[in-house]
């Protein structure tokens, strides 16, 4: 567990290096688009990380290309 915790810690560090976004999305404007839906529904008050709002389905496809910065996170 500890090494997925720090793997999930070098992949959001990588795909923080020359982006302002998480490697999830593809563009920074889909990025944007996302942290003004968050502010207009006021989730952000209830959710402690980004990726609580992913389903299983977009993070299998993220791990497969590796763009998932929170591998060990289960969803439910």
């Amino acid at each position: 567990m500890k090494s997925l915790v720090r793997v999930a810690k070098k992949n959001l560090e990588t795909s923080l290096i020359g982006r302002h976004f998480p490697k999830c999305f593809e563009t920074s404007e889909q990025y944007e688009e996302w942290l003004e839906q968050e502010s207009v529904a006021h989730t952000k008050l209830f959710r402690k990380d980004i990726c609580e709002d992913c389903n299983s389905c977009f993070k299998s496809q993220m791990v497969l290309e590796g763009r998932c910065v929170n591998p060990q996170r289960i969803i439910e």
